[in-house]
Order: C-alpha cells, then sequence, then structure tokens
C-alpha cells in the first residue's frame, strides 16, 4: 500500500511538472504585456494595408469591440479574424501577421506592451483582460 502511494504521488508530481512545462505556466493577462511595440507597428501597416479598405481602425477600439473579447484568448480571437478575413479570401494572411494585427488592437485599446513578442505558441496562453483604454 506504501508503494502504491509513493508512486501515486510521483506520478502526480510528474504529471504537474510535464502540464507546467507544455503551458509555460498560467494563462498570462494581456495586462501583462504580450506583446512589443515593434509588433504593434508590423500590425498597423499590415491593417492599413489589408483591412483598411473594409474596417476603420476605431472600428476595434474601445470597449464596445474588445469587451466581448474578456476571459478569451488571444489565440481565440486570432483565429476568428483569420477565418474571416480579409473577406474576399479568408486565412490568405500568414498567421504571424494576424497575431501582428491583434498585437496592434491591443495596443490601440491601451493594453500594455512588453519585451516579448506574441507568436503561434503564447497566443494560446494569453487571457484579453481589462482594464481597457482604448477611446
Amino acid at each position: 500500500m506504501k508503494r502504491q502511494l509513493v508512486a501515486l504521488v510521483s506520478a502526480s508530481a510528474l504529471y504537474g511538472m510535464v502540464v507546467l512545462a507544455a503551458t509555460d505556466g498560467e494563462p498570462r493577462s494581456t495586462q501583462a504585456g504580450g506583446f512589443t511595440t515593434e509588433q504593434a507597428d508590423r500590425g498597423a501597416k499590415i491593417f492599413e494595408e489589408t483591412c483598411v479598405a473594409c474596417h476603420e481602425p476605431d472600428e476595434f477600439i474601445g470597449s464596445g469591440y474588445i469587451d466581448g473579447w474578456a476571459g478569451q484568448t488571444a489565440d481565440d480571437l486570432i483565429e476568428l479574424i483569420r477565418e474571416t478575413m480579409p473577406q474576399d479570401s479568408p486565412g490568405r494572411l500568414k498567421r504571424q501577421e494576424y497575431i501582428d494585427v491583434v498585437a496592434y488592437f491591443f495596443r490601440e485599446n491601451g493594453l500594455p506592451d512588453g519585451e516579448a513578442e506574441m507568436d503561434s505558441k503564447s497566443v494560446k496562453e494569453i487571457r484579453i483582460e481589462g482594464p481597457f483604454g482604448g477611446e
């Protein structure tokens, strides 16, 4: 019985370490700065070149837009945009370009930048959380 308990505790500890390694820890908040200024600048350029033909920049700024995403991951937002935009050819951009556009949206909504760029892995761990400072 004692050996089974030790084996169970050891297996549980190992599982916990594997989960932490796989997820890089707890989900992070957008308030922790999940993108860089340079990334948001790239996203702004992509938005101007690709999205502005159909969308005004302020369409994605302010609590009316971003509050609806609170509690979801950055990846949830990116995937919706990737699956539906551009309207004439959804999914046409590279995945990193969609991520950069979302970094631009985050910045424009007053979320803080940080030292690391969002990428395909980190966006799955970043939770969208206010308060939002966009106009």
